[in-house]
């Protein structure tokens, strides 16, 4: 009992509890409170968190998990971690809101035009605001499906310059469209959308406006600006205000009872997960290190002299997505127009350096659900592939994998922006599937079931293809079959070992 409180039931508290205050803490001094630090609002709302509590899990928990007498082949090890890491992300989340709607400060003026003279704060009250709508911008912001959905999220940003000057008021409406149907029909449900987001603005009252907010850098920030440029006044103030019709001394009020749940009903749960779990008679205080000595994740996340080639791949994969993230872009899922700066695959775009883009596209993904998928996937087969291909090898077939991908998505769907590693991923599964077929010695003692493993992910992943228009089939297809093409020349160009005779 003392170890499980020493070792497994402290830490988890202890992490909860110091994260929400720290973090708290550095969000609203640093962030939300002043504005130094200049970050979106899903970075510091919810991937840092995330982040920082992975790290005080893997770091203080993970190594005494196994202490407990769980059954690894129903992966109980990582259900546990799971939990751990969520009671001890979940108040500093929950927290977060509480400070977005607490920090920054309250500032009166009698009408919008005293602002910039007045303290630079997040909230004011304002006795009377006017809007110019004639001199109004708009711009849309459009979302790709997900690989799990099939529908585009479509929002309309409009800002309206206050009379007389003093900043900008911010709207911003939202509706989701099922690009299956066409073009016509999407083109269809959109202009009714700004239709119904015209006689909204035009409905809108400022009169009843009690305070404003002012729109911090991030997201939201950045699709403003495309509405200010818009605009006929695009020279004018950058500041974007929210408006709000509520009491401001209200905002944030529950917040913090949310918070305490949260850090209760987690923390009591992994009491009882903890409390009701024997130890193993071995306790194992540590996880089992490989012959080279280092811990069996490190293979995949960090590179050595002898293994570097798939470490490379997911680091170059989840760099460029947190580079994504950390300028702006979202978490969840980002915009075509961002995708396409950050070297997405567009056929109008292929001339001059734009053939780059058969390239770059292999390591940019359209979302977190996007990125987590095809990373999983990049490690089964880049596992399988290791022992046979090395480390350069690994990585010229992920990029010719990926290129004849690109190519085919180009060619068969001109129309469409395509990103992410599953052509290159499905170019490696190709080349299991050939070696395998023909024989290749070197897969002669890999287990059956490896190559059935891979064939349903194949499988899978074509027919989620057929069935959601939204997913680039083209490219799985073009990456599968230039993957199997290449497995062919790399059976017939190998030279198997010749192994002295005995007897």
């Amino acid at each position: 009992m003392a170890f499980k409180f020493r070792r497994l039931i402290g830490p988890v508290i202890a992490g909860s509890a110091l994260l929400a205050l720290l973090y708290s803490a550095f969000d609203w001094f640093l962030v939300a409170g002043t504005g130094w630090l200049p970050l979106d609002k899903s970075v510091t709302d919810l991937v840092l968190p995330v982040v920082l509590a992975a790290a005080w899990v893997m770091v203080f928990v993970r190594p005494h998990i196994r202490a407990l007498a769980l059954r690894e082949e129903w992966n109980l090890p990582l259900i546990y971690l799971f939990v751990a890491g969520l009671a001890v992300a979940a108040p500093t989340i929950a927290a977060q809101y509480y400070v977005d709607a607490a920090a920054g400060g309250v500032t009166h003026v009698t009408d919008v035009t005293r602002i910039p003279s007045a303290p630079h704060t997040r909230f004011y009250t304002v006795d009377q605001v006017c809007i110019a709508r004639e001199q109004a911008g708009a711009s849309p912001a459009v979302t790709p499906p997900s690989v799990f959905g099939h529908d585009a999220s479509v929002d309309l940003y409009v800002v309206a310059p206050s009379c007389n000057g003093g900043g900008w008021i911010g709207y911003r409406y939202h509706t989701t469209i099922d690009p299956e149907f066409g073009e016509a029909s999407t083109n269809a449900a959109y202009n009714k959308f700004a239709a119904d987001a015209q006689k909204r603005f035009d409905a809108e009252d400022p009169a009843k406006y009690t305070y404003l907010e002012r729109v911090g850098a991030g997201f939201d920030r950045r699709n403003f600006g495309k509405a200010i440029a818009a605009s006929p006044l695009h020279g004018a103030s950058q500041d974007v205000f929210l408006p709000h019709t509520g009491d401001v001394a209200a905002r944030g009020r529950s917040l913090p009872m949310l918070v305490a749940a949260a850090f209760a009903g987690l923390n009591l749960l992994w009491l009882a997960m903890v409390l009701l779990t024997p130890l193993s008679r071995e306790r194992p205080l540590d996880l089992p290190r490989d012959p080279n000595g280092q811990r069996p994740f490190q293979h995949v996340f960090v590179p050595t002299r002898a293994s570097y080639g798939l470490p490379l791949l997911i680091d170059v994969n989840i760099l460029v997505f947190l580079a994504m993230v950390l300028s702006g872009l979202g978490i969840a899922s980002f915009q075509t127009d961002d995708l396409i700066a950050w070297g997405a695959n567009s056929a109008q775009d292929l001339h001059g350096l734009g053939w780059l883009r058969l390239i770059t596209s292999q390591f940019v993904h359209a979302g977190f659900a996007h990125i987590a998928s095809n990373m999983y996937a990049l490690v089964f087969m880049g596992l399988f592939l290791a022992p046979v291909m090395r480390n350069w090898g690994l990585i010229a077939a992920y990029l010719v994998c990926g290129l004849g991908g690109a190519i085919a998505s180009a060619a068969m769907h001109p129309g469409v922006i395509s990103v992410g590693a599953s052509g290159a991923i499905m170019g490696l599964a190709g080349i299991l599937l050939a070696l395998f077929l023909f024989g290749d010695w070197r897969l002669m003692h890999a287990p059956r079931a490896i190559v059935t493993n891979v064939m349903l992910a194949v499988v899978l992943t074509l027919g989620q293809g057929f069935v959601i228009a939204e997913v680039d089939n083209a490219a799985h297809v073009g990456g599968l079959v230039t993957g199997f093409l290449l497995g062919i020349v790399l059976h017939y160009t190998s030279k198997r070992p010749e192994f002295p005779q005995t007897g």
